[in-house]
């Protein structure tokens, strides 16, 4: 039983009649101040005498326990999760009002290009990154890259073709080039009841195909702090380059469907290991034990069957794509 509970009665009146409890000769408010206090430490003496010391000393880890306060610490502190949801309520046309440090008031507005934004009522919410905050204040929502509201946006993004195609420069002192930077998604479209994601999830497939239409083994994580954003218009738009670039995303998809192929061939193999000790723990058990029926087995077999031709059937996706010009 919680406190607001305890002091439903009192706590409505008080609200009903504020005039009542805040006058000067009037304790009322004193007193159910400190009744509260009262209630309050004594269910804190009943909560700690309830606690099972022993089991308590002999479950806690302090290496581990300490490493993962660290860990969650020095998430708390990382920036990247706020700097990137206030470029999304910029982007969307959320209004967002900071409040305090790292807490923020947001709310729809006549800007807001979504219909629904997820977790966002129409009277608005406050949000936090910082957790001792959220902790101290339950009307404040605590934003985490797990949050409803975060996953939710992170979806829209990806399901948008917006920012799908971009260009990007490069000046080095390395060699002229023209590469495409082509990202793939193999995901397997089988029904949902088969749950194929065990074996087969959604995989990215990025291929790097320079202008001589071969993969280039430059390593893309290596390039990207160098890549300007540009917008080549009279370069890009050239007959020759369009029709290099073409050629480029060819080559791409060829390379991509050859990488698939092995990928599929992975899951498959983790399937048939799982699947097939699965199916002759059934036959094991049967010998045994009568209640396994021969229509679970017969399941196991159709079930082997489906996801076999569902994971073979897995299709690449072109996500998005970058054409880099180096010192172009």
């Amino acid at each position: 039983m919680t406190l607001f509970n305890t002091f439903t009665r009192e706590i409505t009146t008080a609200l009903a009649n504020p005039l009542d409890f805040l006058a000067d000769e009037n304790q009322k408010l004193a007193d159910l101040i400190e009744k509260i206090q009262q209630e309050k430490h004594a269910l804190y003496l009943k909560l700690e005498k309830g606690r099972d010391q022993i089991l308590e000393y002999h479950s806690f880890r302090p290496e581990i326990g300490q490493s993962l306060v660290s860990r969650i610490a020095e998430k708390d502190q990382d920036l990247t999760l706020e700097n990137f949801m206030n470029k999304i309520f910029a982007y969307f046309g959320v209004e967002c009002e900071a409040i305090s440090e790292r807490t923020y008031f947001i709310s729809p507005s006549s800007l807001t290009l979504l219909e629904h934004f997820p977790g966002l009522p129409d009277d608005g919410i406050l949000i936090t990154y910082n957790r001792q905050q959220a902790l101290e204040r339950e009307d404040i929502t605590f934003l985490t890259w797990e949050h409803p509201m975060v996953m939710g946006m992170i979806d829209i993004l990806l399901a948008s073709e917006q920012g799908n195609a971009s260009m990007g420069l490069i000046q080095d002192d390395q060699e002229k080039m023209i590469l495409l930077d082509a990202v793939y998604i193999l995901e397997s479209v089988a029904p949902k009841t088969l749950h194929a994601e065990r074996f087969m999830p959604p995989t990215i497939v990025r291929v790097l195909i320079n202008q001589h239409l071969e993969e280039d083994d430059t390593d893309i994580e290596i390039l990207n702090p160098k890549i300007a954003n540009f917008a080549p218009d009279r370069l890009a738009s050239k007959p020759e380059v369009l029709n290099l670039l073409k050629l480029m995303l060819e080559k791409s998809s060829e390379v991509s469907e050859a990488r698939a192929e092995n990928i599929i061939e992975a899951c498959l193999e983790k399937m048939n290991r799982t699947l097939a000790y699965e199916t002759k723990r059934l036959r094991d058990l049967k010998k045994v034990n009568p209640n396994v029926r021969t229509e679970e087995i017969e399941f196991a077999k159709a079930q082997f069957i489906s996801l076999n031709e569902n994971i073979r059937a897995s299709r690449l996706r072109l996500d998005s794509l970058r054409v880099i010009f180096r010192n172009i």
